[in-house]
């Protein structure tokens, strides 16, 4: 056995501790030998201590159970055939509101117990209660800090109401209970016990609980570089109301520019930048310019019937956040979006540069002396 190399077991005059540990790990060793391998490999994959593991895996098996009679339900009422594979998020969210599963995680996983807990003072404060289903799907919807600080705490200071909030949503929806419950939908989704025409629960509801927003849309924008929650949310509605798909979302962002990301979702500067970053598409022409070769930029909004030729590029400025280019001092195009930042290097770069309009998109060349 392992456990004679060790130096502690070797030592003189420890013989009842020897044995005692040795006695636990032999029976240690007869739970394993004793215990389904694959129940063991499922306890290992959701990443919680074994007891919390072990009741993950128990309640996963409840919900197995409640998935399964709801399809034979749904069957009875003659629906079985438009049963969705996966449900939508909402839907997931109401079956684990329905049978208390975010107050069980509470209560009995160790992991989350102690992540959610609000006083009505600051010192010598008593426990309030806020419920955590409806917090949550007040996260989910996108209300802001301090919205959400004053729902959930009426009566409470302001400034002790947001520190509360911020430390509840960060240490519960932000870790702990998008952990946990994203371990529990993958139990219970790859649960031999769940039955192939049973509907599995949405597999991304850990992921809207970590970031507090409801759109598929939304969540690719916070985890490819957009900070900001509120314009995700925002921005993220709206794709998903008029059917524009993540996989489109780079391009669909990029046709609003900045004038539409103030005028329709008030972008706030910051929110602007990290826009710009999102929708870009490199181009690098400063590298073109210095090998002496042509930076060509597309260009968006181009006035009907402007002739090729030379014209000015006007940098953003408070009034005009875009670059326009211009002929005698009137705008006859708009660099895209997705070029911005680009192009505003190439103005920043000190080179003496030559602009002009060809087939409906800008040349760059670097100026003859």
């Amino acid at each position: 056995m392992a456990l004679d190399a060790l130096f502690a077991l070797s030592q003189r005059g420890n013989g009842r501790h020897t044995s005692r540990w040795l006695t636990l790990a032999d029976k240690v060793a007869t739970v394993f030998e004793t215990t389904d391998p694959a129940q063991a490999g499922r306890w290992a994959a959701t990443g919680t201590s074994l007891g919390s593991a072990r009741y993950l895996d128990w309640l996963a098996n409840q919900l197995v159970v409640l998935l399964d009679r709801h399809t034979v339900d749904d069957a009875t009422g003659g629906d079985r055939l438009a049963e969705p594979e996966e449900w939508s998020l909402q839907r997931t969210l109401d079956f684990l509101t329905e049978h208390q599963v975010f107050d069980r995680l509470l209560d009995h996983v160790p992991e989350v117990t102690k992540t959610w807990s609000f006083k009505d003072k600051e010192t010598r404060g008593t426990q309030m209660n806020v419920p955590i289903a409806p917090a949550l799907r007040e996260w989910i919807s996108g209300s802001t800090m301090p919205d959400l600080a004053r729902s959930w705490q009426p009566g409470v200071a302001a400034g002790w109401a947001l520190e509360q909030a911020v430390r509840n949503i960060s240490t519960a929806f932000g870790h702990a209970l998008s952990w946990t419950v994203g371990a529990l939908i993958n139990l219970v989704n790859t649960s031999p016990a769940l039955s192939p025409g049973a509907p599995r629960l949405n597999t991304h509801t850990a992921w809207h609980i970590r970031h507090g927003v409801d759109t598929e849309q939304a969540l690719t924008l916070l985890t490819s570089g957009i900070t900001s929650r509120r314009i995700a949310h925002l921005l993220g509605r709206d794709a998903a109301r008029l059917g524009h798909r993540s996989a489109g979302l780079r391009q669909w962002t990029a046709q609003h520019h900045i004038g539409g990301w103030t005028q329709q979702y008030g972008a706030s500067d910051y929110e602007i930048q990290d826009l710009l970053d999102y929708v870009r598409t490199p181009s690098d022409p400063i590298n073109q310019l210095l090998e002496n070769r042509a930076a060509t930029t597309p260009l968006t909004w181009l006035i009907e019937g402007t002739p090729d030729g030379p014209v000015n590029v006007a940098r953003p400025s408070e009034r005009h956040p875009t670059i326009r280019v211009a002929r005698d001092r009137r705008r006859v195009a708009t660099v895209p979006a997705d070029r911005h930042l680009d192009v505003l290097a190439m103005l920043d770069s000190g080179l003496d540069l030559d602009h002009r309009l060809h087939n409906g998109q800008l040349v760059t060349t670097r100026r003859t002396r």
